[in-house]
C-alpha cells in the first residue's frame, strides 16, 4: 500500500476479490479444507482492510455503509447467509 502510495499520490480503490474456489461437499470436507478456505477468501482479505493492520482507512471511510465496530460480526452473518443458501442448493433434492 506505501508503494501504491509513493507511487500514485494514494489508493483510490480497493478490490476485495481474494479467494480460492475448491469445490467440496459439505458432508466429506475436514476441518482442515474449511479453515484452508476461510484462511484464503475471508481472512487474507481482513488482513489487507482492518484499519489497524493496513493503511487502507483513508479509502475505506469514504464508503462508509456498515455500522461502526459490527465489521466482525457483518462477516460472520453473511457467511451464514451465503452458506446456508449454498448448503440449500447442495442438498435439493434432484429429479434424474
Amino acid at each position: 500500500m506505501r508503494t501504491a502510495v509513493d507511487r500514485f499520490g494514494g489508493l483510490h480503490r480497493l478490490v476485495t476479490a481474494a479467494g480460492l474456489l475448491r469445490r467440496r461437499d459439505v458432508a466429506g470436507m475436514t476441518d482442515e479444507q474449511l479453515n484452508d478456505m476461510l484462511s484464503i477468501s475471508f481472512l487474507a482479505t481482513f488482513a489487507t482492510c482492518a484499519p489497524r493492520r493496513a493503511s487502507c482507512r483513508p479509502i475505506l471511510h469514504r464508503w462508509h455503509t456498515g455500522r461502526e465496530r459490527g465489521a466482525h460480526y457483518a462477516a460472520a452473518k453473511g457467511a451464514v447467509l451465503a452458506f446456508t443458501k449454498s448448503l440449500a442448493e447442495e442438498l435439493a433434492p434432484r429429479s434424474e
